[in-house]
């Protein structure tokens, strides 16, 4: 009988919190039916972790990218190094990219935010990879991006989008 194996899409194992037992956890995926990994940039540093990590394991491969929370790490220089990234034979993605309202509320740091996700997304379609997207409280915006073909052009998308309920508490 085959063993079906599983394709982990989004993670993030260059997490500090995997730092005393990073190599025996993901040595070990393989056994646990894991066959495949994409693990996700988040900023520019863990984008060069990931990659790192993505040379060290044959079924691990790399989405580059830079969240909406850390854009402040993005200028010219990394954007441009950003793009060389995509070319890296293990890049399947570009990721996570998005915007983030819940903890950015400043009308500046959203309108950064478009910015940078305008031209991650314009990276992804210049290099024909599909996207990965974090919207959290910027559903609207994130919807309106993509449906203009000149941000999004014909990118294939997975997304999340993240809405916290309130639940009301009756005072007695």
């Amino acid at each position: 009988m085959r063993k079906t194996m599983i394709f982990e899409t989004h993670a993030h194992y260059d997490d500090e919190v995997f730092n005393e037992d990073r190599g025996q956890l993901l040595a070990g995926l393989p056994e646990k039916g894991i066959g495949r990994v994409i693990n996700v940039g988040a900023s520019i540093e863990t984008t060069r972790t990931t990659l790192a990590l993505a040379e060290a394991y044959d079924y691990i491969y790399a989405a580059v990218g830079v969240h909406p929370s850390d854009i402040d790490g993005l200028n010219e220089e990394t954007y441009s190094w950003l793009k060389e990234q995509t070319a890296h034979p293990k890049t399947v993605a570009v990721g996570e990219i998005g915007l983030d309202y819940y903890w950015d509320k400043e009308p500046e740091v959203q309108a950064a935010q478009r910015e940078w996700f305008v031209r991650q997304l314009a990276l992804a379609g210049e290099t024909d990879l599909p996207v990965i997207i974090h919207s959290r409280d910027a559903a609207e915006d994130t919807m309106r991006i993509l449906k203009r073909p000149e941000d999004s052009g014909n990118i294939p998308v997975s997304f999340t989008v993240t809405r916290i309920r309130r639940s009301r508490q009756k005072s007695t």
